[in-house]
């Protein structure tokens, strides 16, 4: 029997390690190394048969026991893999190859009544015992940073992705943060000529230094002097679509808000954009000189005001 490779080592235990830790170092081993996942990769079978025959001893107490106090030549015979084998409640090799061809061979669940039947699902998309080789290449996840308004337009940036291909994304308008992208076969390819999987893009969307997003409108602040305020006037004011002339009533003050219809984002369910709240900020004069101070203290004399209110009276 060659068995020159420790099954410590080969699945990257110590020899101190729990049963549940063991089975999550095969599991981790076991879903990167199936030779249904990586068709004809000569290697990977042969470090998958490695780690099988490595569980087989470890996830078994028993054997585990005898291997510990024994060492390799309690086990006699070998299946290839570097380490001895036998006969056991495990039911031997937890794989048998059913077919072989150009793409390699296609590896099902052997006899194994205590095998992980969660491993197996998660390998083969959830079918158990009956599994077979996946029907499609692997679904890839990426998160993908957005422009705020890209996301309130929409837009089709070029994205390169981690494995360097370039793609196309289309960002639907009114899309927000957390919202995912389906974009079907553009994840990895398939094994053996099968479809590639979908790629799964996670939209992040930047934010604004101009406007905040309240639902599908979109509200930003304008200033205005305190004699805009007072006399009314136009003003300039940004939109995600360009500058547009805002009415800006007399009297106005803080906190006001004019409307801009429809100049927020899509509502995906009406197919109608929302609009543009503007904030009026009345801001006071930097500099309040004699001549102002005299006409404010006589207006405000014939003008008197209380817009505190009793409520406001100790």
């Amino acid at each position: 029997m060659n068995m020159d490779k420790d099954p410590y080592s080969v699945l990257g235990v110590s020899k101190t390690a729990g049963q549940d830790e063991i089975k999550k170092a095969y599991r981790k081993l076991a879903k990167k190394l199936h030779p249904d996942l990586n068709p004809g990769n000569k290697e990977m079978e042969r470090r998958f048969k490695e780690v099988t025959a490595a569980y087989d001893i470890l996830g078994d107490a028993e054997k585990r026991t005898k291997f510990d106090t024994q060492g390799a030549d309690a086990f006699n015979g070998s299946d290839g893999s570097g380490f001895g084998h036998q006969g056991t409640s495990r039911g031997g090799p937890f794989y048998y190859q059913t077919q072989s061809g150009p793409g390699g061979g296609r590896y099902a669940q052997g006899f194994a009544e205590g095998f992980d039947e969660d491993l197996l699902s998660s390998l083969f998309g959830g079918r158990g015992r009956t599994a077979r080789a996946p029907s499609k290449g692997a679904d890839q996840h990426y998160k993908m940073a957005v422009e705020f308004r890209d996301a309130v337009l929409g837009a089709e940036p070029e994205v390169i992705l981690p494995d360097g291909r370039r793609v196309r994304v289309k960002i639907p308008a009114g899309i927000e943060t957390g919202s995912k992208l389906r974009l079907a076969g553009m994840g990895q390819p398939g094994p053996a000529g099968t479809p590639a999987g979908d790629l799964f893009v996670e939209l992040d969307v930047k934010p604004s230094a101009r406007y905040r997003r309240a639902g599908h409108d979109l509200e930003v602040d304008l200033p205005v002097a305190f004699s805009e305020a007072a006399l009314g006037g136009q003003a300039k004011v940004a939109t995600v679509d360009g500058q547009v002339m805002l009415e800006i009533p007399a009297g106005v003050t803080t906190g006001s808000r004019l409307r801009i219809r429809g100049k927020g984002a899509l509502d995906r369910a009406t197919a109608k954009r929302g609009d543009q709240i503007t904030i009026i900020k009345v801001m006071m004069p930097e500099k309040i000189d004699d001549e102002l101070r005299e006409f404010l203290r006589k207006w405000s004399e014939k003008n008197p005001q209380n817009p505190r209110g009793e409520t406001h009276v100790s």
